[in-house]
Formats: structure tokens, sequence, C-alpha cells
């Protein structure tokens, strides 16, 4: 088969590819609030934006920074690689199968970098979030700061409809009334609140979350190495086909 009759629709692809992540990136940059607002503000001032000595809006934003600057090196290398294929020039599809292959190894240690971090969010957060509720929520004599840390937990509470961090004993131990907030209250039920009837932990909200976009940006960037391997798969069969046929 000639090469030059050889359509390198896989680099074309990768073409698009990189586009799609690198708008993809701009996306949850700008435009889709991973953490809202509230939730935001109700962790700063409990002071666990910190989790594990891991800035976690600084880490969501940088994954976005990510998906960005790969998205757009996938662009253009994939531009490269088709010229490369286009005119049948074996040096760049070389610089591109290279490139790619560089690209497939950060990917593959980022990725399993953020898989690490999920263990390390279940084990920090879940430690420093109780024994800062239990040492702010009920204080015996609250303080300015010890009431915008309840206000703040009470606005985690409500949006996430949870209570407590592991349950609701982390708020009252002995089981006794538990704050309104704890609990899906209506017009038909008293406007009490018991551990009987109290949400499931706050953890266990955030957990599924975080998991959520961690499930998406691994799922994504498998999916992207088995097409880039793919990709330099078949640069390497194309430099082969141009071989034989004696091009430049």
């Amino acid at each position: 088969m000639d090469a030059a009759e050889t359509k390198p629709e896989c680099l074309t692809y990768q073409h698009l590819l990189g586009l799609g992540i690198a708008v993809a990136g701009l996306y949850f940059k700008f435009g889709e609030d991973l953490l809202q607002d509230d939730i935001k503000d109700a962790l700063d001032k409990i002071d666990l934006d910190m989790v594990g000595g891991v800035d976690v809006y600084t880490m969501l934003d940088q994954l976005s920074n990510i998906f960005i600057v790969v998205g757009f090196i996938i662009f253009a290398i994939g531009f490269f690689g088709c010229c490369g294929a286009c005119c049948q020039w074996r040096w760049m599809l070389v610089i591109y199968a290279i490139v790619v292959i560089l690209l497939m190894i950060v990917q593959i240690a980022g990725i399993a970098l953020f898989a690490s971090f999920k263990g390390k969010i279940n084990s920090s957060f879940s430690e420093e979030a109780t024994k800062v509720l239990k040492d702010n929520y009920n204080a015996a004599s609250p303080t300015d700061e010890t009431k915008k840390v309840k206000a703040a937990f009470d606005r985690m509470f409500q949006t996430f409809e949870c209570c407590g961090i592991s349950n609701y004993s982390d708020i009252s131990p002995g089981g006794t009334t538990l704050p309104l907030v704890c609990c899906q209250t209506s017009a038909t039920t008293p406007p009490i609140c018991l551990p009987a009837n109290a949400n499931e932990g706050c953890f266990t909200k955030l957990d599924e979350l975080f998991s959520k976009y961690t499930t998406i940006f691994i799922a994504v960037g498998v999916s992207v190495i088995v097409f880039q391997l793919l990709c330099v798969i078949f640069s390497f069969c194309l430099c082969t086909a141009i071989s034989r046929e004696g091009a430049v």
C-alpha cells in the first residue's frame, strides 16, 4: 500500500482530542465550580481547606490547568504528526512518537499521584474535621471564633444534608437532641431533630463528590493514554511503510 494513500485518521483524531481536553479544562476552571462557593467558605472557616498538607482548592485549580496544558500539547503534537503523515516526513513522525511517549509517561505518573491523593483525603480529612468539630461546635465557653466555626459547620450540614463528620455522634455523643440542620424536616413533622431521623455523616457526602471527579479524571486519562499508544503504533507503522518506499 502506498504510504501517501494511508489516511492518518488516528493522528487527526488526536488533534481533535487535544482540543477537546483543553476545552474541558477551561470549562472546569471557569464554568463548573467543583465546590460551591458556600462550601468553599465553610471549609475555609473550619480551616479544612488544607487537607493532609495539601490545599484542596489549589489542587483542583491545578488539575484544570493540567487539562488545559496537556490538551493544547496534544493538539499541537497531533498537528505535527498529521503533517508528517501527509508529507511522508519520517523525522516528523519519529519526533511525534517520542514526544507522545514522554507525554504518556507524565500522564501515567499524574494519574497515579492523583489516585493516591484520594487515600490521603480519606484518612486526613475525617480525622482533622472531627477534631475541629468536637473542639468548636459545642464549646463550653463559646467565643467569636468558635461561633464562626459552628456557623460554618451548620452551613455544610444544610448544604449537603448531612450531620457530623462520621455521623451525628460527633455532635452529640450521648444521643441528645441535635441541631435542626442535622435533619430533614417538613411542615408535617415537629421542629425537632433526634438521632433516629438524623442525616448521614458529611464525610460520606464529600467523599462521594470527590470520588465522582476522581473517577472522571482517571477514566479520561486512561482513555487518552490508550488512544495515544495506538497513535504511536500507527506512526511507527507509517514510518516503516515510508522507508520501504524510499521516501526521505
